[in-house]
This record gives C-alpha cells, structure tokens and sequence, in this order.
C-alpha cells in the first residue's frame, strides 16, 4: 500500500467517511457491524485495525454499513477501500444518496474486486489493493449517503477491508483522514469528517 503525501497547492476537499481506518470501536463506532463479519482486527501485513470477512457456508452476503455520511447535492463521489482476500472470495463497495427523510434516492454502482473472472478488479490472493464504486452524481434533494462494504456468496474464504473512504470527483485518491499529515478532523477524532488537501 502506497503511503500518501499531500498536494497543497490544490484545493482542500473532504473525505466523508467516519472512522475509515475502523480505528474507533463501540463495537464499531459509526458503522453497523453484520454477522459474519468482525471489527478491529489487526490486518495481515499492515498490522492496522480493519474488517475481516469470513464465509463459512458458501452462501452468506456479510455486510458492513456506514451511518449516514454528509454529501453536497449535484457533487460526483465515489466510495473506496483498501481490501486483501483470499482465493475465490469477492468483496464489494458501494454507496447510496438519500433524503432528510431517509428515502433511497440513487443506489450508486458497485465496484467488485475478486480472484476470478467477474469482477471490475482482478487481483492475486493476499495482495492489498485500492478498488472502489463507480462515480455517482448526489440528487438535487440528496442529505446523506451511506457506504457499504460486503461479501458475495460464493466459494468460501476470507477478505480484510481497512481505509474505507467516501471522497468527491470521478476519480479516487489514496487514503486520508484527520491522521494524515495536511488533514484535520471536523469533530471527533475518528468520528467525523475529515478536511485536507487531496493526495498525490
């Protein structure tokens, strides 16, 4: 995993993911843990708090939901996190736009990383890699999005997730939050929104 630097002579932007590294627990604060599915493990080769995913029968979808997340209405965003897993398994993102009332508006497209065929990124068994959702446009009446992270039945196995992130453009930068070098946190430490300048 590629370490990030910062770019300051662009314009600061917000990652609006609460505590993305799955570094603050209540179990887990600000995310809905499902069965299946465990928080603040350390990840294999990173030694950093995440998500381990284990499916057992073959056919378990295991989720892993984010509270509702602040988003700017007419804003592209796109939904990312940094994954390894285990032969045969695949592990998606995706994110959804709703209302003040909590209406699903839009139901953004879901980015795939698996071993096999099938998925919008390929990669080897174990190697840590960056995928994320497609891009999405916020409705004009969007208040929030909400990200999630899961397991698709399939052959049974193991992912890790870690640096979660919900981050505006049509492209997705590496990983930052109020812990990296040119970043702050809105509010809480690993319970809020994060400002910086975008990683290079």
């Amino acid at each position: 995993m590629r370490s990030a630097t910062v770019d300051q002579g662009a314009q600061p932007y917000r990652n609006s993911c609460f505590n993305g590294r799955f570094a603050a627990s209540a179990p887990l604060a600000n995310w809905a843990v499902t069965a299946g599915c465990t928080a603040n493990p350390s990840v294999p080769g990173l030694g950093i708090p995440g998500l381990q995913f284990v499916r057992v029968s073959g056919a378990l979808v295991l989720t892993q939901s984010s509270i509702n997340l602040p988003v700017v209405p007419g804003q592209n965003y796109r939904a990312s996190v940094w994954a390894s897993i285990t032969a045969g398994m695949t592990l998606n993102v995706d994110m959804s736009f709703h209302d003040s009332a909590g209406t699903l508006l839009l139901a953004a497209g879901r980015g795939a990383m698996s071993t096999a065929a099938g998925g919008t990124v390929i990669v080897q068994p174990g190697v840590w890699t960056q995928f994320g959702s497609a891009a999405a446009k916020a409705p004009s009446n969007a208040v929030f999005a909400r990200v999630r992270i899961f397991a698709d039945s399939g052959p049974d196995g193991t992912a890790y997730a870690t640096k979660a992130q919900l981050t505006p453009g049509l492209t997705i930068p590496d990983f930052a939050d109020g812990r990296t070098p040119g970043w702050r946190f809105e509010g809480a430490a690993d319970n809020s929104t994060s400002v910086g300048y975008p990683p290079r």
